[in-house]
């Protein structure tokens, strides 16, 4: 996959795509999956986003509630405006 970063530090997921869209969904899905095992802290970067659709308000949405399920941090860092609406609507807290 392109467009992607994943980080991790000890406990501290940082995932900073460049698109998250229907595109490259499952391929996001099947990695962060793997990734997210032993996480404690899942960060999104969002800074370097140019691409957003109804896909990447799921994956966000989808992180999110795996992150209450099982009791980890979360975060959403450096949200540009065309995507702060779209999660505001969604409902997930910024």
């Amino acid at each position: 996959m392109e467009n992607k970063e994943l980080t991790v530090n000890d406990t501290k997921l940082t995932f900073a795509p460049l698109s998250l869209t229907s595109l490259n969904a499952q391929e996001l899905k099947d990695i962060l999956i793997i990734k997210l095992t032993n996480c404690t802290h899942l960060m999104v970067d969002l800074k370097d986003i140019s691409e957003f659709d109804i896909a990447g308000l799921q994956i966000i949405k989808g992180l999110e509630n795996h992150s209450i399920l099982n009791g980890l941090e979360f975060s959403i860092s450096n949200i540009p405006e065309v995507v702060s609406t779209k999660l505001s609507i969604m409902g997930i807290t910024l």
